[in-house]
């Protein structure tokens, strides 16, 4: 058995607003980990207060916040539609819209699935029918719009294209799934220019990370087939690892999460869960059952992994794994569903899928809920939460909620 060494180093961003922001999927550090204190996390004597709710169009697309803005990403009619809301009153500052004739073949949300990503001035969208578009976050214009799907010959997806775009320096790179070596793109973030283009993989549902690998900045990206390691300045493949499921109707969804010197990559469809070695694709452990997360990406703190498990609504739980084998430390009651999942303060927001918040104790030793507020959310509730100066922002298909975690007055 190898060991999880604590050397990887994850690339931070400089131009993301501030510290207790939230300006990209699973936040500043892509690790759905929050680094606020001093929130109110004693919601039994005092229960978090709804400041607003917004209502959207449909999507599944979770919110961003960045710079006293929330931004999030919907479906209103025949148009995909990017609303920038002050983040502490969640009144409309501006909109941005375009056309779009998505239909999804399996009777989901027509809407987008992919968040935001805001870098300094600039905010960027992914729509479901592959329009890349880079936004001044002033008011909304268009900077500049790549028609990726329609370019590069891209098949459309199961459920369209459902990824966010990732910024590293002056580069945006998106999971896009085009055939002869344009799977997986990079583009200048200021011009849209084409700066390189790698693998034939079709798309997933995973949303790339960044991490540094032997002191090379990297792209960590799960495809529909591999996950790929590529070094972000060329597209040059670092290594490569098979994950798929083998039934066809199936998607990779999760992102990689960074556990030391590996990789962790899990899927639902009897896929399971594997450790991978970032720099070589050596398969640190494999397991089919200790975690299939589905959409979902788990959590790692201090040698353990915190996720949830499980294809359907009616057999998923949450579970504890040791990371340095995959073995399960605890399992939780079902109830939840299909969860999401968000770390701060030593404790885990679960959103479940019915619309149900618990707060659990981060702890291997056993499942340890403190605290539930029931019905915050309508079904389905599948965008994971998110937390920023102060206030945590939960979404379902139709609307945004703001609760209060500042500490009550004295």
């Amino acid at each position: 058995m190898k060991a999880i060494l604590p050397s990887m180093v994850l690339l931070c961003f400089a131009n993301f607003a501030t510290a207790a922001d939230w300006p990209r999927f699973l936040g500043p550090a892509q690790t759905g980990v929050s680094a606020e204190t001093e929130l109110n996390l004693n919601w039994e004597k005092h229960p978090p207060a709804v400041l607003w709710r917004y209502k959207t169009g449909s999507s599944y697309s979770p919110p961003v916040v960045a710079a006293g803005k929330l931004y999030v990403f919907h479906r209103r009619r025949n148009e995909e539609v990017l609303d920038a809301l002050d983040a502490q009153t969640g009144i409309r500052l501006w909109r941005h819209s375009y056309a779009t004739t998505y239909k999804d073949r399996y009777g989901y949300s027509n809407g987008p699935r992919g968040s935001p990503t805001v870098d300094g001035d600039l905010v960027l969208i992914f729509g479901t029918e592959g329009r890349l578009r880079c936004l001044e976050a002033s008011d909304g214009s268009l900077r500049w719009e790549r028609e990726v799907n329609r370019e590069f010959n891209v098949p459309q997806n199961f459920f369209g294209a459902g990824t966010a775009p990732v910024v590293y320096d002056d580069r945006v790179m998106i999971n896009a799934g085009g055939k002869d070596g344009h799977g997986v793109m990079a583009f200048s973030l200021h011009t849209g220019k084409t700066l390189w283009t790698a693998t034939d993989d079709a798309a997933s549902y995973a949303t790339p990370i960044t991490l540094d690998v032997s002191g090379t900045p990297a792209l960590a990206c799960l495809t529909r087939s591999h996950l790929r390691v590529l070094g972000i300045a060329d597209g040059t493949e670092v290594c490569a690892y098979p994950f798929r499921a083998e039934v066809n109707e199936s998607v990779n969804a999760a992102s990689p999460v960074r556990v030391g010197d590996s990789l962790l990559i899990t899927a639902a469809y009897k896929v399971g869960s594997a450790l991978i070695g970032a720099n070589s694709a050596a398969e640190v452990w494999r397991s089919q059952t200790a975690l299939e997360g589905h959409w979902a990406t788990p959590i790692f703190h201090d040698g353990y992994i915190y996720g949830c498990h499980g294809r359907h609504e009616s057999g998923a739980d949450i579970r504890c794994l040791d990371a340095k084998d995959g073995r399960v430390a605890w399992k939780s009651p079902r109830g939840l569903g299909r969860s999401t999942l968000l770390m701060v303060q030593e404790h885990i927001i679960v959103l479940g899928e019915r619309g149900h918040v618990a707060l659990l104790e981060v702890t291997p030793n056993a499942y340890t809920e403190v605290s539930r507020r029931k019905n915050v959310l309508g079904h389905p509730a599948w965008a994971p939460p998110v937390v920023a100066n102060g206030l945590l922002y939960l979404r379902d298909e139709h609307q945004v909620v703001c609760l209060d975690l500042r500490p009550p007055q004295q």
